[in-house]
């Protein structure tokens, strides 16, 4: 279904040597399958003849309309979703009319509170923190509130409409080196020993690839502490106990099926400073918790074999849960 002027269709079809047969578009009739060379339409009428490339406030109205239809018509059912072509906003607001994009105009039209633009793509998606706001208006925006609203849309809409699953595990390591916030992806360094662990106790299947770990296996990553440094040892106290309050937040609003501390230094420093390595009385955010030893090459009292012992037993708890 395409909401356009008609007589511009077929301007703009005769000039490209395109043989197309235009339809109105009858919301009575019964759906039928697509035929090729051949559009249905809802025609749009334009205010003044369009010459391709020259951009003419006169048709802005045009253009706003042809959106409410599309989206009046997703409203009503009739159809499954709508696709749009880039629009100017400076030549609608040369019109006089207010626009300052698809986003606010969508979220007016359908009564959505809080709209949240998501661009996907490879399989990745990012979910932007505002809409179309002035540079300087942004950083006022970012409040603790926004975000916090805006990470719940995109949760719920990933397991809704993504189908993401909660993850079967979260991971949560000190913090991450500087290595690893070069690379991007956590425990990276090549004597750290997490993944092959990981690999042998079997709760991951591709090396040094959080990604898959998460829509393959359900494993999740997280740290306690964002700042990157060479050393964990460099960590005070102070940031532990915020770190375990946000990683708190986390699992509460992810609720994965338990969560596995790797390092005791971390749990030591914000819960409890006689800690020993396995499940912990006390979980996190109502699911349980579980601590093992840091799988860092600097640790040297810890083994291969007994690392991936610890991240079985972590990965059964969660089964268990």
């Amino acid at each position: 279904m395409v909401f356009a002027d008609r007589e511009l269709l077929a301007e703009r079809a005769s000039s490209l040597g395109l043989a197309i047969d235009l339809a109105e578009y009858d919301p009575a009739a019964p759906a039928r399958p697509h035929t090729p060379h051949s559009l249905e339409i809802v025609h749009v009428p334009l205010a003044r003849a369009s010459r391709a490339g020259t951009l003419d406030p006169a048709n802005a109205r045009a253009v706003l309309d042809a959106l409410r239809l599309g989206v009046q018509g997703c409203m009503r059912g009739e159809f499954c979703g709508l696709v749009t072509g880039p629009v100017h906003k400076g030549v609608i607001n040369d019109a006089g009319l207010p626009f300052t994009g698809h986003t606010e105009l969508l979220a007016e039209l359908s009564g959505a509170r809080l709209p949240v633009m998501l661009l996907c793509g490879g399989g990745l998606r990012v979910a932007l923190a505002t809409t179309h706001l002035p540079l300087a208006r942004v950083s006022a925006a970012l409040t603790r509130e926004r975000l916090a609203d805006v990470l719940e849309v995109l949760h719920r809409d990933l397991q809704c409409r993504f189908g993401l699953a909660t993850p079967r595990i979260l991971v949560c390591g000190l913090n991450p080196s500087v290595y690893s916030a070069d690379a991007g992806i956590g425990f990276a360094r090549p004597g750290n020993r997490f993944w092959a662990a990981a690999l042998a106790a079997g709760i991951v299947t591709v090396d040094r690839d959080t990604r898959a770990a998460l829509t393959g296996r359900g494993v999740g990553m997280t740290d306690l502490v964002k700042r990157a440094t060479p050393r964990a040892d460099e960590l005070t106290r102070d940031e532990y106990r915020d770190g375990l309050a946000r990683v708190e937040r986390l699992v509460q609003w992810l609720q994965p099926g338990a969560v596995c501390f790797v390092g005791l230094a971390g749990w030591r420093a914000a819960v409890d400073r006689k800690a020993v390595a396995g499940v912990q009385p006390d979980g996190i955010g109502g699911r349980p918790a579980y601590v093992m030893p840091s799988t860092s090459g600097l640790n040297a009292h810890s083994r291969l074999d007994d690392l991936a012992d610890h991240l079985r037993a972590a990965a059964a708890l969660a089964d268990r849960a």
